[in-house]
């Protein structure tokens, strides 16, 4: 009986892995897109890395990522968590720009794992200009507000096999015209017998935004003659833009180097709706599960007529502690991420483990 059991499982386990590659592949197809679409695609807020762990691995924690920092990297991962646990990151981003996020996760026994998540961007203050005041001489100002919420849930399948599911509304709002839109991420993890991980997810899948509101309507002069009202209330009708949709497939390997020494290898494949595919390597030295040293690293080629051939990189490097006073778990975070003309980010990140 058990034998025909394990082998039952053995079996679902194989299809489902066949089947959600096969819908995801086959995804990824129908979204693949080229350098030609670069900078096409809107809210990119949703691309913006959060948390130190999978930072300081250059986004390669696809296959590994686990509990509430999940949330964002693949939502599988949930599954993996504490009864509950709280975190927060801040990132000193290009441009002055800073975000913020908070994520939270709890874990109801064999019905699966909840979590939810609010991302916002601090542009600061913005010199208002206008037609008639192109330098902002009168010294208004204005901030944009981008925020990011979501709601996620994750369950194991069999023992092996993890799945989750995410659902974000994305909301922009510069001056007096914003746009809200929603997206879907779908992850998955395995982890094979022989210590390898494997993760694949499909991310902010979701209908076109659009911008709307009293800031795109302006006056013209009236050209009927028409003394009682010379001027004419026109609306200006924005274009649609879509998400940056994208697939990853990743790698994970754990190697115990011995009783207090342990270094995980990641890797990921990226394919990009928008922008060219990258590639994303990733190591870390984990010191008797308690302190921490990563690295990163990304390759993205460059495939148009004038850069084929050229490659664009970037860098991370991190370090993590983790610590347990009582019954409460403390994980803190520091990651560093290399940027193209601007100066580098700078992640802080703390994770609260109940």
């Amino acid at each position: 009986m058990r034998t025909q059991k394990s082998n039952s499982q053995k079996r679902t386990l194989l299809v489902l892995i066949a089947l959600l590659l096969i819908v995801l592949l086959g995804t990824r197809t129908s979204l693949a897109g080229n350098s030609k679409r670069t900078g096409t695609a809107g809210a990119s807020e949703l691309l913006i890395p959060v948390g130190g762990a999978g930072t300081a691995l250059s986004g390669s924690t696809l296959a590994a990522t686990s509990g509430v920092e999940a949330l964002y990297w693949n939502p599988a991962g949930l599954a993996r968590s504490e009864p509950v646990e709280l975190m927060f990151s801040s990132m000193s981003y290009i441009a002055g720009i800073t975000v913020s996020y908070f994520a939270a996760s709890a874990t109801f026994g064999d019905i699966g794992s909840f979590g939810v998540s609010i991302k916002s961007l601090d542009f600061g203050d913005i010199p208002l200009t206008t037609a008639e005041d192109p330098e902002g001489l009168t010294g208004m100002t204005f901030s944009p507000t981008y925020l990011t919420g979501s709601v996620t849930y994750a369950r194991f399948i069999i023992k092996e096999v993890q799945v989750g599911a995410t659902f974000k509304v994305v909301s922009e709002k510069i001056g007096d015209v914003s746009a809200v839109g929603y997206a879907f991420d779908f992850g998955l993890q395995y982890a094979s017998p022989f210590g390898l991980r494997l993760g694949v997810a499909l991310k902010n899948v979701g209908p076109q935004m659009q911008f709307e509101g009293y800031g795109l309507e302006t006056l013209t002069s009236r050209t009927d003659g028409n003394s009682d009202q010379n001027k004419l209330r026109t609306q200006i009708t924005s274009a649609p833009f879509d998400l940056p949709a994208l697939f990853e497939l990743g790698l994970a390997y754990e190697l115990q180097v011995s009783s207090y020494n342990a270094i995980l290898f990641t890797g990921n494949f990226r394919n990009n709706n928008f922008s060219n595919d990258e590639y994303q390597l990733g190591a870390e030295y984990a010191f008797q599960k308690l302190f921490f040293v990563r690295a990163g690293y990304a390759v993205q080629p460059e495939k148009d007529a004038q850069t084929d051939g050229v490659f664009s990189t970037s860098y991370s490097l991190g370090v993590g502690l983790n610590y347990k006073i009582g019954a409460v778990g403390f994980r803190l975070d520091y990651a560093y991420r290399s940027a193209d003309r601007f100066n580098g980010n700078q992640i802080f990140a703390i994770r609260l483990m109940f």
